[in-house]
């Protein structure tokens, strides 16, 4: 390939321009604001500590801009770059611990209008999956970067009472089986699977989980995901391709054998995976999990709004969790629990 056909094809490098970088800490400043907790850019201004970020753009304006930032961010190449994607995450883990007590509510800002996670319950997730024109798994950078460590907790600790491990095992066995042909599946997971299924239903499972780690994060080619992040992904060899239906059993058994909640993920509006979050019985939970539960960022996830998705009293008032102790400090988020 001659030289100027390599640089076309080089990925770019080119960080966002500044006006967009003050755009998009204009709409947190503008979160922050309306929350009432910090002193407003007037009165910044008034004492001489700031300058007007935001001009007379209009927070729609902020919001489309900071959405076109994000997409930027997802598809260069930079971003699934170990040092910036794993990094990213212990600097982020390690600023918000550093600052918790003095910066809060610019935490909580930033995290509705830059990053969080929409709580999806487990029949939404599979919708997402049917809907989708193809699937993958991704490795997760929470899990990567040390952020969480889940693989060795016990399973009883976590499993949800309905739980079955042979029914869990024996639908991956068999949709394999019927997928096989498809060529829609990396062969390594075809070989692991076929690797185990002659084992107990739960020792398979077990160690069905801990072959995959941590390459558990759902990415789908779909209508309300952007494709950036998928593409980059597998560019980079950091996912590999899964059927819908055998990603669906995949799916079926995180949620009911180690409690999984998912969590579609949005960088300034653009959703961009579904996350695989472990609570935070399991090492304390992911970043998200960690933010909401034990920091008490309410940004951090934003809960399942879709009807009946929440335990809820005879008033209608939202109930804690009722099936984790862990979480029950928290209201239910709409994970897909069944409610009496």
């Amino acid at each position: 390939m001659k030289a100027d056909q390599a640089e076309q094809h080089r990925p770019s490098t080119a960080l966002p321009e500044r006006r967009w970088r003050r755009w998009l800490f204009a709409a947190v400043l503008e979160e922050v604001r309306e929350s009432g907790q910090v002193p407003n850019q007037q009165e910044m201004q008034s004492r001489g500590e700031g300058e007007d970020l935001r001009g007379s753009l209009a927070p729609q304006v902020l919001r489309y801009t900071a959405r076109r930032v994000s997409i930027l961010i997802l598809k260069n190449w930079a971003t699934c770059w170990d040092p910036i994607h794993i990094n990213g995450v212990k600097w982020s883990m390690e600023g918000e611990r550093r600052a918790r007590a003095h910066l809060s509510p610019l935490i909580n800002a930033a995290l509705k209008e830059i990053l969080h996670g929409q709580v999806l319950s487990l029949q939404q997730v599979l919708r997402l999956v049917d809907e989708a024109s193809d699937t993958a798994l991704g490795k997760c950078v929470c899990r990567v970067s040390g952020a969480v460590q889940d693989s060795g907790v016990e399973h009883s600790l976590v499993r949800r009472s309905d739980a079955n491990p042979a029914l869990l095992w024996s639908a991956i066995v068999e949709a394999s089986r019927q997928t096989r042909d498809s060529g829609r599946t990396d062969a390594a997971l075809c070989a692991l699977i076929d690797e185990l299924r002659h084992e107990a239903p739960e020792l398979a499972l077990s160690r069905f989980w801990s072959g995959t780690y941590p390459y558990w994060e759902i990415l789908l080619t779909h209508r309300d995901f952007t494709p950036e992040w998928k593409q980059n992904m597998l560019r980079h060899r950091k996912a590999y391709s899964v059927h819908p239906s055998l990603l669906k059993a995949v799916i079926h058994a995180h949620y009911a054998d180690r409690a999984t909640v998912f969590t579609g993920m949005e960088m300034a509006g653009a959703r961009y995976a579904i996350c695989s979050c472990p609570g935070p019985e399991r090492g304390g939970g992911c970043s998200l999990i960690s933010w909401y539960y034990h920091s008490r960022h309410d940004n951090a996830l934003q809960p399942n709004c879709a009807e009946g998705a929440r335990a809820r009293d005879e008033n209608g008032n939202i109930l804690p969790c009722q099936r984790f102790p862990s979480r029950a400090s928290r209201p239910c988020l709409g994970c897909g629990c069944k409610h009496d």
